[in-house]
């Protein structure tokens, strides 16, 4: 099909005797349109879309849409009822109104990739205007730390691609797609906005909210660009939270909220005393608007939008104000999928393990409701049983609701016995909810330690350790379970995440800032204040750091009892007895050979041979760090203290002091530190060289740059 510049203009230059469908008003203002463009050919040159005027184009649609609203008026009894049933007699593909604006849903991957307890498609049916669905990408969106990773990439590339059917067979819309250009910011939407703003006389603009730092604001930007316009109405829905960050109003000082600052508990508490229940999940709507006619999609179409300078708007962009962007004929064009010219496609291997639809993720999310949850407390750190949801991905980009889960889990746990009653898995569900608030409040978490003290540690950042860990050639069975797991299916089982971190830190004493990167680009789950959370607790710079250390061997024999999450990942340990999968360096030779084990052959020998002396060199590191680290930084009892922003209105108090914070932005607070660092004496081995010494800076990089992944690609195309 052509774009609309093209197509209008063709038919403007049909003869009279081609218009017999045409109203006499329209033939009568086609025909002085055909004289004069032939009149001026020579001088207006070739037809375009600035070209052909915008006043000329503007007069046809509203002819054409004026006859084609009286049609509609007429037929609409007469429209075929939708295949899928849900409109009950009545079209899914929902009359508009007289005005001739449009609405525009605009589609992102946070929180919104669904039909069911969509209030983006709830709002749109209530505006009973044309309706336009389009995602956006830019490579912006894959770079850096708030950024989507490969292996997320490329199955939200699936979920869009089966959502679009959705909507197609539902409500017989389409996605459209965009492509911004590489380093897009807040003028560039904004272009893009006017542009279909003029195009569309589109007005009205819907999105779920955005929770990471840096796209929050580039979303403010945009809103408050938008309004300063004062043609458009934005509204924005929360979409991926149970409730808003600063909702939960918890601050630590209240005696209801007892326990360490940032821990699950005392949270929790806040949250059920002053937010309380979401609301309901909505059900999916049964009709939307149609699709304005005339769109410019069918074929690329890229324009620079020179009618509104958006720098004068957003001064920090004023030398991007001319930048541009592409209507692009499908998601593939997009540039989301992360398989480039030349790569293997490890994406295939990856989404083998995953059913994407949306009525597919319901049903896995009841038949785990009624099957496992019952077991959940009991079974839940079994990796060699079906024990937990696989939930995660769907959740992380929108494809099931929150609000629907934490009420089916609710009504499921009321139908239990009292002895069967699982608080963990709904608490799972809050504490999703906690890390956002940490995000929300520490935007630097995703980036850099919490207790920024910490930076001074220093770890071990040896390359061939980095790697052994990310391929899963540690020699320890579990961990490399885990990781062959995470690359081949891009999740694993949240017990076995903690084990393989665990080991990275405490065994390795490697950067945990390796893990979260590793992570970013591996998991199809990846949910930037999870991971962050995770990884900064893991690595002692969090708000809760982990009170325990996961031994790769022991937690594999209590987590692996039968041996079979190891022998389904590793399946050259399979043929080894449940004595020695756990270790077999520990079997004998002939145990080996009969099982055709060969140790630093068919599987690596071990990295660490030493793991009391790998914990106690993992250990001295931080003693010494704090060693290093102004007292100012430790409360009296040994734990580490942390600039926490104000929380809340008005005055707050310092600790140990009963002095009000005043007009201060920070106050210091104590968090929860393990006994055997409490004791060390801090502030001994201060110097001015110690004192400077800084973390490596790490910096995000694409999967297939990296050297273990690397050495997996070429492993996989050879």
């Amino acid at each position: 099909m052509q774009p609309l510049e093209c197509r209008l203009a063709t038919f403007v230059a049909k003869p009279a005797s081609l218009l017999r469908r045409h109203s006499s008003a329209e033939k009568s203002w086609l025909a002085q349109e055909r004289a004069s463009l032939f009149q001026n050919k020579t001088q207006r040159g070739p037809l375009s879309f600035q070209k052909f005027g915008t006043s000329t184009r503007r007069a046809y649609l509203n002819m054409r849409k004026t006859k084609r609203r009286s049609s509609e008026t007429s037929t609409t009894e007469a429209r075929r009822p939708h295949p899928s049933g849900l409109a009950s007699g009545r079209s899914a593909a929902g009359p508009s109104s007289a005005s001739s604006s449009t609405t525009i849903i605009w589609l992102r991957g946070r929180g919104d990739l669904r039909v069911y307890d969509n209030p983006l498609l709830v709002h749109a049916q209530r505006e009973k205007q044309p309706l336009i669905i389009i995602f956006t990408w830019s490579q912006a969106d894959a770079t850096g730390p708030f950024s989507y990773g490969d292996a997320q990439r490329a199955f939200m590339f699936s979920v869009i691609d089966e959502l679009h059917r959705d909507l197609k067979r539902r409500y017989i819309q389409d996605i459209h797609y965009v492509r911004l250009r590489d380093q897009a910011c807040a003028s560039d939407y904004v272009e893009l906005f006017d542009y279909l703003g003029k195009t569309l006389r589109a007005n009205v603009l819907l999105l779920a909210r955005r929770y990471e730092p840096p796209w929050r604001q580039l979303d403010d930007e945009i809103e408050h660009a938008l309004k300063t316009m004062n043609r458009w109405k934005v509204f924005s829905y929360n979409m991926h939270l149970l409730h808003e960050p600063g909702a939960v109003g918890y601050t630590g000082d209240s005696p209801a909220t007892f326990g360490h600052f940032g821990t699950l508990l005392p949270f929790y508490r806040a949250w059920e005393r002053n937010a309380g229940h979401p609301p309901q999940p909505s059900e999916a709507v049964s009709w939307l608007p149609e699709a304005p006619q005339n769109l410019p999609w069918p074929e690329t179409f890229s324009a620079t939008i020179g009618d509104v300078n958006a720098s004068e708007v957003i001064p920090e962009c004023r030398e991007l104000s001319t930048s541009s962007f592409s209507l692009v004929p499908s998601l593939q064009s997009t540039g989301l999928h992360p398989v480039g010219a030349g790569v293997a496609r490890w994406d295939i291997t990856v989404m083998r393990s995953w059913d994407v639809r949306e009525e597919a993720v319901r049903a896995q999310l009841r038949q785990f409701l009624q099957d496992r949850l019952p077991r959940y407390e009991s079974s839940k750190s079994r990796a060699d049983r079906q024990s937990v949801s696989r939930l995660s991905p769907f959740l992380a980009l929108g494809v099931v609701s929150v609000r629907e889960m934490y009420h089916e889990t609710r009504d499921a746990l009321r139908r239990l016995p009292e002895h069967k009653r699982s608080k963990t898995f709904a608490r799972r569900l809050i504490w999703r909810e906690l890390a956002y608030w940490t995000l929300h409040h520490f935007p630097e978490a995703a980036m850099e330690p919490i207790r920024s003290h910490y930076t001074t540690q220093e770890w071990n950042e040896d390359p061939e350790l980095i790697a052994a860990w990310q391929q899963g050639r540690t020699g320890y069975p579990l961990i490399d379970a885990g990781m062959r797991q995470l690359w081949q299916t891009g999740w694993m089982p949240q017990n076995i995440r903690m084990a393989v971190a665990s080991f990275l830190i405490e065994y390795l004493n490697i950067h945990w800032m390796h893990g979260l990167q590793w992570f970013h680009h591996t998991l199809v789950d990846l949910d930037i204040a999870i991971n962050a959370m995770m990884w900064q607790n893991a690595g002692r710079s969090g708000l809760d750091m982990w009170n325990f250390v996961i031994h790769p061997v022991t937690s594999s024999r209590t987590s692996d009892p039968t041996g079979a999450y190891v022998r389904q990942w590793i399946p050259e340990l399979s043929q080894l007895p449940n004595e020695f999968i756990h270790a077999p360096w520990a079997a004998p030779e002939s145990v080996r050979q009969a099982a055709a084990v060969r140790l630093g052959d068919t599987y690596p020998e071990r990295i660490v041979n030493d793991l009391a002396e790998a914990r106690r060199r993992s250990k001295r590191a931080v003693l010494e760090m704090r060693c290093r680290t102004e007292p100012h930084f430790f409360n009296d009892d040994g734990y580490d203290r942390i600039r926490v922003p104000i929380l809340e209105t008005g005055q707050s108090r310092l600790e140990h002091t009963g002095r009000s914070a005043g007009p201060h932005l920070y106050v210091w607070r104590h968090v929860f530190t393990r006994r055997e660092f409490r004791g060390a004496p801090f502030g001994t081995l201060l110097s001015e060289q110690a004192a400077s010494t800084k973390a490596p800076q790490l910096q995000p990089v694409a999967l297939q740059d990296t050297p273990a992944a690397q050495g997996k690609i070429a492993e996989e195309a050879s």
